[in-house]
């Protein structure tokens, strides 16, 4: 691609061209996964057509996860639920990559290196705690709404509006606004 580059800019199809490349390259490493367990990163350099080498193909690999893990966290469940990240491990002192099967689910292999799986669970881990904040923040707010039902209900110029409304009314008393007693709460003025 880089030798079409200019050819690509000045008809304005090189972001296409671009988004081209990215999908190829995920393409062929689904079928090398497919077909393989383990792999050299020369060689999936080799396959990706890449001239950096084993350096450059470790780079695809996770700026694929890291794409992987931002699509998820911009998509909707639906997408997220259809959309299953290629998962590897890359053993960099070994120069392999190492794609896991179905029935290969002991994280426990003595590999070190980076792994689709561990960004995942960071992921998950960072999207917990924006939950948990979310939370915090829901129940400080409803907090706040009880301590402000609370301080109008007792406070006299409440008070004396409601004793107003309820002379103007004839005493009505006792009901919601709408029966002539006047508000006797925030819910009760929505």
């Amino acid at each position: 691609m880089n030798r079409d580059k200019l050819l690509l800019e000045s008809d304005g199809n090189l972001g296409l061209a671009k988004h081209l490349d990215n999908v190829m390259k995920r393409i062929i490493l689904r079928k090398l996964s497919n077909i393989y367990s383990v792999i050299k990163l020369d060689t999936l350099a080799q396959s990706l057509h890449l001239s950096g080498g084993a350096k450059e193909a470790e780079e695809v690999l996770l700026d694929m996860a890291w794409k992987d893990q931002e699509k998820q966290s911009q998509s909707g469940l639906m997408n997220r639920l259809l959309s299953v990240p290629l998962e590897f491990r890359i053993d960099v002192e070994k120069s392999l990559v190492y794609f896991p099967k179905d029935e290969d689910d002991d994280d426990d292999n003595g590999i070190d290196g980076c792994s689709a799986s561990g960004i995942h669970e960071k992921y998950m881990e960072h999207i917990q705690s924006l939950l948990t904040n979310r939370v915090v923040s829901v129940m400080k707010l409803a907090d706040r709404v009880k301590h402000l039902d609370v301080s109008l209900v007792t406070s006299a110029r409440y008070q004396s509006v409601i004793s107003k409304d309820m002379n103007n009314n004839g005493g009505g008393g006792g009901g919601n606004s709408s029966a002539g007693g006047g508000p006797h709460g925030v819910s009760d003025l929505a």
